[in-house]
């Protein structure tokens, strides 16, 4: 009803105000009368907090595309390019991972997870990275993939434009994009883990399966 008259993400916050305010008065009548209450009240609270948290992230990236939030500048690695020799990249660069190349094209991912994974010194890019992955374009709106980018264990995305790397997102990148739109979550663009979001539907996301 509410938002008949209001903004969808007002009314949103007003709801989760309402909600939380109902889970306060089913913990006191809990503490009082019947202990069943007090799950009644945390279930109620944190289901309020869910569906504002949800809201508020899908209006950030309402109009926004993966172009307005990847960056250009990157470094790549070939799928022929010696393992050692990425680890020495990823140690000067910083960069959270390199899509890997063979002949321009976009063949999977090296992450620094996948990095310290072989210890045959003749072990190449192609034999360490992920070929399975999800990738943009750059004129998808980030209304339907923002909970791949922040669900996904996947630490970076390539964005491409027929076929061709035209850019990347990392967690720094979407980081750096939260802050300017003030809601950036705890933790920071290099936090062990994708930060906590609200259960989504699965985004839609465009995959690259190369076997």
């Amino acid at each position: 009803l509410l938002a008949m008259v209001l903004s969808y993400r007002l009314a949103t916050r007003i709801a989760s105000v309402l909600g939380q305010a109902m889970a306060f008065v089913f913990l006191c009548m809990g503490l009082v009368w019947n202990p069943f209450l007090i799950l009644i009240a945390v279930f109620v609270f944190f289901g309020a907090r869910s569906e504002s948290r949800m809201i508020a992230m899908r209006e950030t990236f309402r109009g926004v595309t993966a172009s307005d939030i990847m960056t250009t500048v990157f470094d790549t690695v070939d799928a022929r390019d010696p393992l050692w020799q990425c680890r020495i990249l990823a140690a000067a660069k910083g960069q959270e991972g390199f899509p890997v190349l063979n002949n321009g094209s976009v063949v999977g991912l090296l992450g620094r997870d996948s990095l310290g994974q072989h210890a045959d010194p003749g072990a190449l890019a192609s034999d360490a990275m992920r070929r399975r992955f999800v990738s943009f374009a750059p004129a998808v709106e980030m209304l339907h993939g923002w909970q791949d980018l922040l669900a996904l264990p996947q630490r970076v995305f390539p964005v491409l434009e027929q076929g061709h790397l035209v850019g990347i997102i990392t967690p720094r990148e979407l980081h750096a994009f939260l802050v300017s739109r003030g809601a950036a979550p705890h933790g920071g663009p290099h936090s062990p883990g994708p930060p906590p979001i609200p259960s989504a539907r699965p985004a839609r996301s465009w995959r690259i399966d190369l076997g």
